[in-house]
């Protein structure tokens, strides 16, 4: 868990919500799976980053199920 504890939440960040309703929500930082952009939204993420005006921290390779190659997530904010 993070430090301090209690101080962090979890929000979902919807595909119609613009970078106006992200911020509004207070919502500074995201981790973003590719994965899921390409299936459920048929976007990459080069692409939905433009979108929503986030700027990439990082990127890296989580592997969530065993059995599975590691997916690829991006960690994005938004200044």
């Amino acid at each position: 868990m993070w430090r301090p504890f209690g101080g962090r939440r979890i929000l979902h960040i919807c595909n119609h919500d613009s970078p106006a309703d992200i911020r509004a929500r207070g919502i500074r930082y995201a981790l973003v799976s590719e994965m899921t952009l390409q299936n459920r939204y048929q976007i990459t993420f080069a692409e939905w980053r433009v979108q929503r005006g986030a700027e990439l921290i990082r990127e890296f390779k989580l592997r969530l199920l065993a059995g599975r190659d590691p997916e690829s997530w991006f960690l994005v904010r938004w200044p």
